[in-house]
This record gives C-alpha cells, sequence and structure tokens, in this order.
C-alpha cells in the first residue's frame, strides 16, 4: 500500500504543477520545482498550526484545482511532459524501486533528518526546542517533504530515502528547461553525467535525507533557470518584434518573480551554508545579467560603476547583519565573538583550524572508498578546465562571455566557501571538531556538486546549441560534436569510479556490505529485546566507555536514541562516556566527571543504566559508587533506597 500512495504523492506533485502550467504559463519543470514549494510552505503553515495531516489534504485539494485547470485553461498539453518532467518521473519511480524495503543507516539521519521526518509523522506537527531529540533550530522544509509521503503510506525507512532523492531529482531536471523532444538524448546525457558524478563527489550520493545534495542541486538548478529564462532567445525575439519596451519590461519582470520562490527555498535548504549557496546564487544571477546588457562585460561595467557596486555590496552586508540580529542562531548558526575570534586567529582554536584546512582541500577524499579519489581543489580544478575548454569552443561572442564569466566565478565560490567554512568552524563547532575539520570533506562537496551540476548543465547546452555551426557540406553533422566528446569523456571518468559499493549505497540491495549495517542491526536488536523489559515509564541511561571512531561507536548511540526516543539518554548533550579527565557529549569532551553519575541518573528518572561497552576506570567507578560490579555488558536496573543509596542489578546480558 506505501507503494501505491508513494505513486500516488508523485501524481499529486504532478496535478499541482499543471496548475501552475496552466496559469503562468511556465515550463513543465518549473512548474514542478513550484509544485513542490508550495506543498511545502503548505506543510510548513499547518505544521505550526491545524497539523501536517491537515496541510497534507489542502494540498491534496490543490493537486485537484491543478488538474481541473490543466484540463480546462491548459494550453499544449502535451508539452507539460517534457524531457524534464518525463526525467522527473522516471528518477523517483527508480528512487521507490531501488530504496524499497531499506533502512536509516547514517548517524545524523538517526540523530535529526530522518528523526525529525518521524517526529513529524508521529506527532503531526513540526518539532519545537526540548521536544525532540534533535535540534528544532534547522529549517525543516526537506523533511516536511518527506514527511508527506509517510504520512501518505505510513511508516517507511526505504521510502524516506526515496523521498529525499524525489527532492533532489526535482531540481536535477531544471536545466532540462525548454530541451526539445528530438534531442531527448542528450539531457539522458546530461542526466548521467550528474548522477554518476555524485557517487565519485559525495560520501552520500543516492541515499541519505542529509540537506547537502539538496542545497546543492536546488541552487544549481536556480542558477540554469535563469540562465536559460534570462538569455533565452525567444524572449529577446518578442521584445524586437514588438518594439514595445513596456514588453520587455513586463517579460524581465516577469522572469525576475518567477526566480523568487526558488531563491528563497535555496536559502532555507540548509542552516548557515544555505545562506552561501543563496550567495553564490544571486551572485551567478547578477554575473550573467550584467553579461547580457547591451554586451557589456563586468570589467567595463565595473570600471564605470564601482562606486554603485561597493554601494550594494555595503547595503547587503546591513542588510544580512540585520536578519542576523533579529533571527540569531536560525538564520546563521554563529556568534559574533566567535566570527571575530576567526578573523583574528586569536585562539589556539582559531590557528590548528586554519592549520588543519589545507589536509581537508587538498588532500581529504570527496568519498569513501574510491577507486580514484576526488578531493575538493581537484575537482575544482577539473570542473574549472572544462568549462575553460567550452568557452574556448564557443564561437557565439556573446555565450562565450558569459561562459567566460562563469568559469572564472568558479574558483572564487570555492575559496569563499572554503573562508565561511573556517568560520563555522570556529565559531559553531566544539573545539575537537574544529581543529581535525570534522567532515569537513563533506561540507566541501556541497560546493562541488553545485559547481559540478552547473558544469553539465553547460555541457547539455553547448551540445545542444553547437549543431548549428556543423558543416554539413563537410559531413560533420553527422558526426559527435567535441563538446559532445568531452561530455562523455566525463563520463566514462565518472563511471570508471564505480566500484561494488554503489550496489548498497544506491539500492537497498546487497545491505549487509554496508559498514554500518553489522553495528546497526545489532542495536535494533538489542533495542528490541529492552522494550520487552522496560516499561512505559522506565528510563534508560546509555553508556558505552569504549570510545573508539573506527568502531563507529556513535551508531549504537545514535540508533538507540532514535528507536527508544526520550526513553533513552541523549547522548547529543548527555555523557555517554567517562574517563579520568571527564566525559564525553556528542564528540566533544566535557567537564562532567563521573562522580556526578549517580546526581545525573536521579534528577533524570532513570530506572536502568545500559552499559554497552566498559572498560577498567568505569568498572572501579561502578564498585566506589554504587558497591556494584560490572558482570557484563547488558541492562542493569537502578534500585534506590530510602536512604537515596543505588544499587544496580543485572536484568539482561545484552
Amino acid at each position: 500500500m506505501s507503494t501505491v500512495m508513494m505513486v500516488a504523492g508523485i501524481c499529486m506533485l504532478l496535478c499541482c504543477g499543471m496548475g501552475y502550467y496552466a496559469l503562468l504559463r511556465i515550463e513543465g519543470e518549473l512548474s514542478v520545482a513550484y509544485s513542490a514549494i508550495t506543498l511545502i510552505v503548505v506543510l510548513q503553515v499547518f505544521g505550526l498550526t491545524a497539523g501536517i495531516s491537515a496541510g497534507a489534504k489542502i494540498y491534496f485539494a490543490l493537486s485537484l484545482i491543478g488538474l481541473l485547470l490543466f484540463i480546462l485553461k491548459g494550453r499544449d498539453r502535451k508539452g507539460f511532459f517534457s524531457v524534464g518532467v518525463v526525467a522527473f518521473i522516471g528518477l523517483s519511480l527508480a528512487g521507490i524501486v531501488a530504496f524499497h524495503g531499506d533502512f536509516i543507516q547514517t548517524y545524523d539521519d538517526f540523530h535529526q533528518w530522518a528523526a525529525e521526518v518521524k517526529y513529524m509523522y508521529e506527532n503531526n506537527f513540526i518539532p519545537v526546542d526540548g521536544d525532540f531529540i534533535g535540534s528544532a533550530l534547522v529549517p525543516p522544509e526537506t523533511s516536511l517533504f518527506s514527511a508527506f509521503f509517510q504520512i501518505l503510506g505510513g511508516y517507511n525507512e526505504g521510502y524516506m530515502y526515496s523521498s529525499g532523492f524525489m527532492l533532489s531529482a526535482i531540481a536535477a531536471v531544471l536545466p532540462l528547461l525548454r530541451l526539445k523532444w528530438k534531442d531527448w538524448y542528450k539531457g539522458l546525457l546530461y542526466v548521467l553525467l550528474v548522477y554518476a558524478g555524485l557517487f565519485s563527489l559525495y560520501v552520500q550520493p543516492y541515499k541519505s535525507l542529509y540537506v547537502d545534495v539538496p542545497c546543492a542541486m536546488w541552487a544549481a538548478g536556480t542558477c540554469m533557470v535563469w540562465y536559460i529564462i534570462g538569455g533565452d532567445k525567444t524572449d529577446t525575439d518578442k521584445i524586437a518584434a514588438s518594439g514595445n519596451k513596456l514588453l520587455g519590461l513586463i517579460i524581465r519582470f516577469r522572469n525576475g518573480l518567477l526566480m523568487i520562490p526558488l531563491l528563497v527555498f535555496v536559502a532555507r535548504i540548509k542552516w548557515g551554508v544555505g545562506l552561501l549557496m543563496w550567495l553564490f546564487t544571486l551572485a551567478f544571477i547578477v554575473i550573467d545579467s550584467i553579461e547580457r546588457k547591451n554586451g557589456s562585460s563586468i570589467g567595463a561595467i565595473l570600471k564605470r560603476r564601482w562606486k554603485q557596486g561597493v554601494a550594494i555590496i555595503a547595503i547587503g552586508i546591513v542588510l544580512v547583519a540585520a536578519v542576523w540580529f533579529l533571527l540569531g542562531e536560525s538564520f546563521i548558526p554563529a556568534n559574533l565573538h566567535g566570527v571575530l575570534e576567526a578573523l583574528t586567529f586569536s585562539s589556539k582554536k582559531a590557528r590548528l583550524t586554519a592549520l588543519c584546512l589545507p589536509y581537508t582541500i587538498f588532500e581529504k577524499s570527496l568519498t569513501s572508498n574510491p577507486n580514484m579519489p576526488f578531493r575538493a581543489a581537484q575537482a575544482t580544478i577539473m570542473i574549472t578546465i572544462i568549462m575553460a575548454v567550452m568557452v574556448s569552443w564557443c564561437k557565439e561572442e556573446a555565450e562565450k562571455r558569459r561562459l567566460l564569466a562563469q568559469t572564472i566565478a568558479f574558483p572564487i565560490y570555492m575559496l569563499l566557501y572554503i573562508a565561511g567554512l573556517y568560520v563555522s568552524y570556529v565559531s559553531v563547532f566544539s573545539y575537537e571538531e574544529s581543529i581535525r575539520n570534522a567532515t569537513g570533506y563533506r561540507y566541501l562537496s556541497i560546493v562541488v556538486v553545485f559547481e559540478y551540476v552547473i558544469m553539465s548543465a553547460f555541457l547539455l547546452r553547448r551540445i545542444v546549441s553547437e549543431k548549428s555551426f556543423a558543416d554539413q557540406s563537410e559531413g560533420r553533422a553527422k558526426r559527435l560534436s567535441n563538446t559532445s566528446l568531452l561530455g562523455l569523456a566525463v563520463l566514462v571518468l565518472m563511471i570508471s569510479n564505480f566500484n561494488e559499493d554503489i550496489i548498497f549505497k544506491g539500492s537497498s540491495l546487497h545491505y549487509w556490505e554496508n559498514p554500518t549495517y553489522e553495528k546497526i542491526n545489532r542495536t535494533k536488536e538489542q533495542v528490541e529485546e529492552i522494550k520487552t523489559i522496560i516499561g512505559e515509564d522506565d528510563r534508560v541511561y546509555m553508556l558505552s566507555n569504549a570510545y573508539s571512531l573506527e568502531n563507529m561507536n556513535e551508531y549504537p548511540l545514535c540508533v538507540a536514541l532514535y528507536y527508544m526516543d526520550k526513553q533513552v539518554s541523549n547522548y547529543l548533550n548527555s555523557p555517554w562516556e567517562f574517563n579520568k579527565k571527564g566525559s564525553y557529549t556528542f564528540n566533544c569532551k566535557t567537564d562532567t566527571t563521573i562522580e556526578e553519575f549517580p546526581d545525573m541518573i536521579k534528577t533524570g528518572g532513570y530506572t536502568y543504566i545500559w552499559i554497552h561497552s566498559h572498560d577498567q576506570f568505569l568498572d572501579e567507578s561502578f564498585w566506589e559508587m554504587f558497591n556494584s560490579d560490572i558482570e557484563a555488558n547488558g541492562l542493569y536496573k537502578v534500585n534506590i533506597s530510602d536512604t537515596g543509596d543505588i544499587t544496580l542489578e543485572l536484568v539482561r546480558e545484552l
């Protein structure tokens, strides 16, 4: 039944999109993007008021209205099912089939993204701080999209990944805007380029609720929508033919309005980084607009109007600062003191973080277990070179200027992103995370994927347009163009990086080969055992005193938290390992000592302690505090005497 409802959800997205197609007379790909944004906005409004399920019903009604408008007012109804829309349908159905029967398998999904979707499904509302195991400050937009499909078909972990994949696919097909059906195979090359490239450029390329890929995809898709709409000759011809300045103003104004929902959504996908990607998207639009205006180059305009440029930048900084002051960490997850600390290198944390960055940028692979590691610097250079080659082959001067401007901007985006990442580490992350650039490779993947998708889209557009320059008299039109060969070469490069990991990374098959499977499955079995023992009012404190990132020690903690919710201690804000120097909370050292543990048990209302792993320090400490031995890893009953003394009783070995 859940599979049927997943398909029904896709149909609702399409029907609502049909309404936009009929009313606004926009392309099918853009209509579907608007439909997804509408769904998220409706669910967000109702998720804060009457409930998410009520919002789903309203969206269903909007879909019916959209279908009715399409039938009654739609022009060229077949035109809605363009190459991009059909590609979206195909990708969505592939995601449903590929991830059927899958399970949650990444730690951030367990303690944040999948947990947020699960909360929305079970509670019918958007999480609020203090009532949710993860952070309620992060934007809920992407989780609302997945929650919609959970509400339709019931709780299904595999289909959480299907819906996450679908949200990225909506953005991935935006560069196929206005692609004619006779060029469908060129669109297929673009889609293959994007999804083959993801395997080499992102650690969780297809199966994840992380917001990294959606953020990069939607930013890139928004850029290409502007590039196609703003530079399409159809609009220029309409203006020239009419000789009417008002018509030109209306067309340009309309195109600008069409970008607003996309730009707002990009900024809301990811906390903090979403703002950076929004700025890059806006920069792309501004640069392209300047290059298109009367054939003027950016350099020429800067010479004439540098004062206006400085004023615009100053106003932008003031606006960002004002919004930051009003919204605080819900807008930018940083504080001014931390930002100043980063900019002045005034602390050991800032200096060590900066020293670690070169390794993260130049040495750290963007993915795990690759045949051929792609690093952030290497990937950026490769993308820039491919763009430069396209510039050199371009025969249209206006198009050449536009391509060149974006090619120059790509390395600048990366440098600015690295600067933003550094400031973020120092001002937001813990000391331990900051100095080792924790998961820095994954954060860098966002801007790399952003640039790679745009590059792939440019390859598509050059392949489509190059045919007009082929000399048919010499038979060149019958041969692949240079850009086609370049695109195929990039595709072969990306496919050559495939290995057996793609099976479990891109589907629910061979799940046992996933390095995390054994830990996750064993912890789920232990949780089920514990649930047969404890009651609804019982709480369990979990300790795992054998800290080792190599042994994936975080997985038992996050898996237990996901499936037990508030019945287990939250390792994100409570110590889960004690040692002579203090303790660990999440992956940070804290000053809380083992001597404080008995009071934590009492004040937290914990009735059981789950010893997941122990060492000599924990053994000796428990004997001193509770006069009890840790006989084995397992579940211990907490007995509190009338005098407040605590003793432990082994209930079940685990």
